[in-house]
């Protein structure tokens, strides 16, 4: 887990100088294994590399998720309240009050951010 970011292009920086990136997401088995990461941290929120792109209209569809590392969006939680992008809030997070379900999140947050070394 990386802790020295200050918003989310630094969590992504700081993964990449440790030849690392944010980490994606392709199953429940690693959604749950992340979660409980998560939990064990006490952390409030924890970045992943899940970001919203070209949503101008304050709605997202599946189309419009990407993984930081280039790898297909083949896995959403499936228990996230909603994934749907509000108007500053284009990167995503473990959110503990959602019980560490997905939740969108502003990029402009000092969260933690959970890297990943190879796919």
């Amino acid at each position: 887990m990386e802790c020295s970011t200050s918003n989310y292009n630094n969590y992504v920086s700081n993964c990449q100088s440790m030849n690392a990136e944010p980490v994606s997401i392709h199953s429940n088995a690693e959604n749950e294994f992340l979660k409980e990461m998560c939990i064990d941290s006490g952390r409030n929120n924890v970045y992943m590399g899940l970001e919203a792109v070209g949503s101008t209209s304050g709605t997202l569809t599946d189309e419009q998720l990407d993984w930081n590392d280039g790898t297909p969006v083949d896995f959403i939680d499936v228990d996230a309240p909603d994934l749907d992008s509000r108007s500053s809030e284009y990167c995503h997070a473990f959110d503990r009050s959602r019980s560490y379900h997905w939740e969108e999140v502003s990029c402009n947050a000092g969260y933690c951010g959970i890297c990943k070394h190879g796919n």
